[in-house]
């Protein structure tokens, strides 16, 4: 990655999914927070929801 590269989104996405899917610290992280915006199961069987904490701080999430 240089500075002034420009990404897609999905380049990006892909590159969390990695940071995600390969590293041990990752794959202990517990969250708590509350749900909103809950949208139920499309037909790709995803969720799409936000998670919320008190400070208001908004976490969009894709299951």
């Amino acid at each position: 990655m240089e500075e002034n590269d420009i990404y897609s989104i999905s380049a990006i996405n892909n590159l969390i999914d990695k940071k995600f899917s390969y590293c041990d610290d990752f794959k202990k992280i517990k969250i708590r927070g509350e749900i909103t915006n809950f949208n139920g199961s499309y037909n790709s069987g995803h969720y799409y929801f936000s998670l919320k904490d008190k400070n208001y701080f908004n976490f969009l999430c894709n299951v």
